[in-house]
């Protein structure tokens, strides 16, 4: 299966891995702003996001073949 079709399949919400991740990410990056580190919650939102991003399409490419 290719990138793009996992891609697809993850946006149409064939899978769990990718709303629990982005909900935790949340969660953590929520306790960073709470204890004053304001300035860094942005990026290491992003960074959290990607890596759920990237988790989620490997495993979903993995279980494919």
């Amino acid at each position: 299966m290719t990138l793009l079709a996992t891609l697809r399949k993850m946006v149409f919400g064939e899978t769990w891995e990718l709303p629990v991740g982005v909900a935790l990410s949340l969660a953590g990056t929520s306790l960073l702003v709470d204890r004053g580190h304001r300035d860094a919650a942005g990026l290491i939102l992003i960074l959290l996001i990607a890596t759920v991003l990237a988790f989620s399409v490997n495993r979903s490419a993995r279980s494919q073949r």
